[in-house]
């Protein structure tokens, strides 16, 4: 028997009755747990079996909202990388092309700078050409982020690109032009000087070429064969045949004897002899001049002679290209000495009347291959090419 206390005191319970009720409670706690574990097993069976219909029907709720989000999510997301490699690639664009512009640009301040020496030696030698356009923007400051920087906008550096491609073909065609000019100008001078010098029997000679001293043709590295640098060749190979005709002129033995223009007394060919009346063959042209008036070599050249000559009297020998000869007679003053080298319009003596003369007179005579030649022939050359004689 079982003792239980309470608020009245001690009260005996029966120890019969206390069995039942603890054997009664266990039973019921052992039926929970197996009430539990079954409906567990229900429904972990269940959702097994009706797995994939659940998730259907999830799927199928979640659709029109859900589905629709992450298109247009994944849409934005593309949408945002192709604008950025489109940004990338017309950047990456830009800059080759301005990086070509830039080169292109260099190659032609190359060509420029030798193309105005050409502009020079021409106005040295007689030619006027045109003048070179300088660029109409500063190529030198612009890169790819400097427009960028100026203009953020797509359009804008592109045309800012194309205006620097107007500038480098303003360029480009003013320098042509420029070329064109100088070709010109000296093929058609250098024409007309061999027209004249051509029945003289005076040919170019290459030795003797005035070179503008500018370092030879410009051909640039980068495009060797572009049209620009062709006409670049053709102008200085034009301009080195003028060089060389205006040295025949200087060479030739066609400039005047004197300061001013003077009479002839007896011209070159057949005549009366002076001293016997007999015809004679005059192998030169008389001047008749007061003594002591001054006479000028008639071209560049060597003095050869300079003395007394028999019937010349005192008399000067210049050697010229082309195998011609000068010669000046029956002065009264030799100024000049065997060997020295003179230029047109040097003073190599004084007018006299030494030798066989009748009076005071420069005897002029021109010889080649010591055959007598027409002096008037040669002078009349200089008068026709006054424009290209200095």
């Amino acid at each position: 028997m079982t003792t239980k206390t309470t608020s009245f005191g001690v009260r005996k319970i029966p120890k019969s009755y206390s069995s039942d009720s603890a054997h009664k409670t266990r039973t019921f706690v052992l039926y929970a747990i197996f009430a539990f574990l079954m409906a567990s097993n229900v429904a972990l069976g269940l959702a097994l079996a009706m797995g994939s219909e659940i998730s259907q029907l999830w799927n199928r709720a979640k659709d029109p909202v859900l589905v629709a989000y992450e298109a247009r999510t994944l849409q934005l997301r593309m949408e945002v990388d192709r604008l950025h490699s489109q940004q990338y690639l017309q950047a990456g664009n830009l800059n080759l092309q301005l990086q070509e512009l830039l080169q292109r640009q260099q190659v032609l301040t190359e060509q420029n700078q030798f193309i105005r020496v050409l502009v020079q030696k021409a106005e040295v030698l007689g030619l006027t050409t045109a003048t070179i356009s300088k660029p109409a923007i500063d190529i030198d400051n612009i890169t790819t982020s400097s427009i960028f920087a100026r203009s953020p906008a797509p359009p804008q550096p592109a045309n800012q690109v194309e205006e620097i491609e107007r500038s480098l073909l303003a360029i480009t065609n003013s320098a042509d032009q420029v070329l064109n000019s100088i070709f010109m100008d000296a093929q058609s001078s250098t024409d007309q000087i061999l027209q004249q010098l051509s029945p003289l029997g005076i040919t170019l000679d290459p030795v003797s070429v005035i070179s503008p001293a500018v370092g030879g043709p410009f051909v640039p590295a980068q495009a060797p064969h572009s049209p620009t640098a062709i006409k670049t060749n053709q102008a200085f190979n034009a301009l080195l045949a003028f060089a060389q005709a205006r040295t025949a002129l200087i060479e030739a033995p066609i400039h005047y004897p004197f300061a001013k223009p003077n009479r002839i007394s007896s011209p070159f060919g057949t005549r009366n002899d002076p001293f016997g009346g007999a015809r004679a063959f005059h192998t030169g042209i008389d001047y008749p001049a007061p003594v002591g008036t001054e006479v000028f070599t008639t071209g560049q050249g060597k003095v050869v002679y300079a003395g007394l000559k028999g019937g010349y009297g005192k008399f000067i020998e210049v050697e010229h290209a082309n195998g011609i000869i000068s010669r000046y007679a029956h002065l009264s003053k030799i100024l000049v000495n065997v060997g020295q080298q003179i230029s047109p319009g040097t003073k190599i003596g004084e007018v006299g009347s030494t030798g066989r003369s009748t009076g005071s007179h420069l005897h002029f005579e021109i010889r080649r291959n010591q055959t007598a030649l027409n002096p008037q022939d040669f002078l009349n050359v200089s008068r026709r090419l006054s424009q290209f004689i200095s």
